[in-house]
């Protein structure tokens, strides 16, 4: 997963990460649940907190730079 860059999908691209949205992500989500349902729950624990985060950075929260950063 994270060859493929989904580790990182929340990151925002300034960042270096995907990009996506939390909306994207559930639809990502999805569509990994329907091959490999645990491991769309063990990544979603990860992924949906660091687009949160992105989230707040998008608004303005520069605290989370380094987190999103590493």
């Amino acid at each position: 997963m994270k060859a493929s860059g989904y580790t990182n999908l929340t990151v925002p691209a300034e960042l270096g990460g995907g990009g996506t949205t939390v909306l994207d992500l559930s639809l990502a989500q999805e569509q990994l649940a329907r091959g490999d349902g645990p491991t769309a729950v063990a990544i979603n624990m990860h992924l949906f907190n660091v687009g949160v985060l992105a989230d707040l950075w998008r608004l303005g929260d520069e605290s989370q730079r380094p987190f999103l950063q590493a």
